[in-house]
């Protein structure tokens, strides 16, 4: 295969880079959907390729803890797996009490 891509011209080489730098980070994207981090994935993907995708399996998923539970659950889902509690509500009581808090550290 590196034979065949040494033997095109200088533009298809790069068209032929390119075009496998998508297709690695297209699958990246893809593999990082698992782990909520699609854009890190597609990056990942795209410069590094399977060593990339490799890594992205190596790096903690986001998600955050549920302020009623403690269990892990992403920012965007309506419910709480564990305890089903309405997260949007739950995060947004706990980050209004923290910016409470901090206004009255700041005084």
């Amino acid at each position: 295969m590196i034979d065949a891509l040494l033997a095109l011209d200088a533009t298809w080489r790069l068209i032929a880079v390119t075009g496998l730098m998508l297709l690695f980070g297209l699958f990246g994207a893809f593999l990082g959907s698992f782990r909520n981090r699609k854009l890190l994935g597609a990056l990942l993907g795209a410069l590094l390729g399977p060593v990339g995708w490799l890594l992205l399996f190596l790096i903690q998923p986001a998600y955050v803890p549920c302020p009623e539970c403690n269990a892990r659950a992403h920012p965007r889902w309506a419910r709480c797996p564990a305890c089903q509690c309405d997260l949007q509500r739950a995060l947004q009581r706990v980050s209004s009490a923290q910016q409470r808090a901090a206004r009255a550290d700041w005084r």
